[in-house]
């Protein structure tokens, strides 16, 4: 049961980075987190006595992450401006707080999956690490069908 749970957390782990890596303005964010939400919703199969329940710590757990990912992002860009103008000393503290982020999202999303054990079940947790993986995979091809349909309208 433990080794299941590790497995399914570091799966959500992993699928969880790029989905927040893309650049979409505010509206368009609300926008995928709103149909996220709603898909998440559907494929889970809450009722609406779990979904009273899990969707504030969802949202919550959410925030959480996209501002630690955002935070990482900050990071590892200030950390390429070093790498590119030659800046070799100090790289091991800038490595660390990178690292750092990534422990703490590492102990938030534990603590985000503890913390619904009582409010869905085993099952909708592992379905919600495949709905992670499939929407992420989903919005990344939207996004490259959109820039693909953007620049065939360019060359023309």
């Amino acid at each position: 049961m433990k080794r299941y749970l590790i497995i399914i957390s570091l799966a959500f782990i992993v699928s969880t980075f790029t989905v927040y890596a893309v650049p979409v303005n505010r509206r368009d964010a609300n926008k995928l987190e709103t149909l996220k939400i709603w898909k998440l919703i559907d494929y889970l199969q809450l009722t609406d006595k779990q979904a009273d329940r899990f969707l504030p710590r969802f949202r919550n757990f959410e925030k959480d992450i996209h501002q630690m990912q955002i935070s990482k992002d900050k990071k590892t860009k200030d950390l390429l401006n070093k790498i590119k103008m030659g800046k070799t000393k100090g790289l091991n503290d800038d490595v660390n707080a990178i690292l750092d982020i990534d422990i703490k999202m590492s102990r938030r999303k534990k603590a985000f999956f503890n913390g619904v054990r009582g409010i869905i079940s085993e099952e909708q947790m592992a379905k919600m690490i495949v709905f992670e993986y499939q929407f992420r995979r989903e919005v990344r091809r939207m996004i490259e069908d959109r820039t693909k349909m953007r620049n065939s309208l360019r060359r023309r």
